[in-house]
């Protein structure tokens, strides 16, 4: 921008001269001068532009903060830089946002109950939640400290031949491996870019909710299927009998009707029981007086208790409270006298009696002094349909689900019961509920 300051100068100094031919059209210097002078002014603003850029790039090669906001000349020049440090601004922006969805992702993998692991196409790890490790120790043989050895342990074969394989048509596979006691859910699913995912899932106590399940479907058809076989059989009984022949009809009608009840009976503890364990939130809680609850259910059995001369003894202060659900702890008290009733035989006495209440939790004691149950036996009471001998629960008109109903509400309510025999004769059941207030 000097030479032509000078050269301009010169000019009007006469100390350049020009041709002949020049010195008769002066126009011709005017001319010049503007060209200079419009030169000038351009390549300033070019400068500018450029002066601005390279202290974008200089900043950006130290790592330095760089303006957020740049002043570029209005020209082309001036609108190329302002693309680009709008486009690096956006690319930033973007890498943030990509960050921080990275982490979120990382967070997810750290607290999945999953084993989770990133390797690269060279099978090195990429990335390993701490669960993965400790799938891997409880399926290998041998202590592991590196996530690469699967690649080298026989039970992920399977894993490695997949993944080895030229033609497959799916990026996905899994398998089940079976080891120490535990069953897990093993997945590859292989990328684009050749990089691969391996998961590895605990499933054994899915599995064994799905067996217990699959086991009380069959023990429910099986239990479903006496009480209809013999409502068919008397019904078809009745239907060749002779009309006039009103006595038998009617024998057969009672012994039909009581099938019907024990159907019923068992369609509700099915429906009880899968009601505590699926939808426990349906249950609404509130403080029941325990008294009063005892008090209705034996109005509710004064019958029974009368026809097989029962004696049932209460021993509950009016103020023993329990924050719980009064549904629930009725069906907890009343499958606990109906399994008295049912298999301690005739003319027994059945005691309720809160021995101990604490600040924190209240103590039942609930016995009876039939004949007991052999203690082989004690520990599987509170199982499904568990018989202590065959035939038990269907010769009592029971559902063989009570006692299974009281454990799960009792664990409802963050309690505990055992069962256990009396010296003296009969069976003792020993419960606790915490006494739990509503927040």
């Amino acid at each position: 921008m000097l030479y032509f300051s000078v050269v301009i100068a010169l000019f009007t100094a006469g100390i350049i001269a020009l041709p002949y031919e020049m010195e008769v059209r002066p126009f011709i210097i005017l001319f010049f001068i503007v060209c200079a002078v419009m030169m000038f002014y351009f390549a300033d603003k070019f400068s500018k532009s450029i002066k601005e850029l390279k202290e974008f790039a200089v900043n950006l090669k130290n790592e330095k903060p760089t303006k957020t906001a740049f002043e570029f000349p209005d020209d082309e020049i001036g609108e190329i830089s302002a693309e680009i440090v709008e486009n690096y601004n956006l690319l930033k922006e973007n890498r943030k946002k990509l960050a921080l969805e990275r982490e979120k992702l990382i967070q997810h993998f750290q607290f999945s109950e999953e084993g989770i692991a990133i390797f690269s196409e060279e099978r090195k790890k990429i990335y390993a939640n701490s669960h993965f490790l400790q799938f891997l120790n409880v399926i290998a043989d041998k202590p592991v400290l590196e996530d690469e050895y699967l690649f080298s342990d026989p039970d992920f074969e399977e894993i490695v031949t997949f993944l080895d394989s030229t033609g497959r048509t799916e990026n996905v596979f899994s398998t089940r491996i079976e080891k120490s006691g535990k069953k897990f859910n093993v997945r590859v699913i292989i990328f684009e870019d050749k990089n691969f995912e391996i998961y590895i899932s605990d499933i054994t106590k899915a599995e064994k909710r799905r067996l217990l399940k699959q086991e009380m479907t069959n023990n429910i058809a099986h239990e479903l299927r006496t009480p209809v076989t013999s409502i068919r059989g008397y019904l078809e009984t009745i239907l060749s009998l002779d009309p006039k022949d009103i006595g038998r009809q009617q024998a057969f009608i009672n012994r039909a009707y009581v099938q019907t009840i024990r159907l019923s009976e068992l369609i509700q503890d099915i429906s009880m029981l899968t009601k505590i364990e699926e939808a426990a939130g349906r249950f609404v809680k509130e403080p029941v007086y325990i008294k009063a609850l005892l008090d209705e259910l034996g109005s509710d059995l004064t019958k029974i208790f009368h026809e097989k001369n029962i004696t049932f003894n209460v021993d509950v202060a009016d103020s023993v409270v329990i924050y719980g659900n009064r549904t629930l702890l009725y069906s907890i008290f009343r499958n606990l006298v109906e399994n008295s009733i049912a298999y301690a035989g005739e003319s027994i006495e059945i005691m309720l009696q809160c021995y101990m209440e604490t600040d924190d939790a209240v103590y039942f004691e609930f016995h009876d002094n039939g004949a007991g149950v052999e203690e082989k036996h004690l520990v599987k009471i509170f199982e499904r349909f568990y018989r202590v001998n065959e035939g038990r629960t269907r010769d009592t008109g029971g559902s063989g689900l009570g006692l299974s109903i009281v454990k799960n509400a009792v664990l409802f309510h963050k309690g505990n019961i055992v069962a256990k025999n009396r010296p003296e004769g009969g069976l003792l059941f020993l419960i606790t509920f915490p006494k739990t207030s509503p927040c």
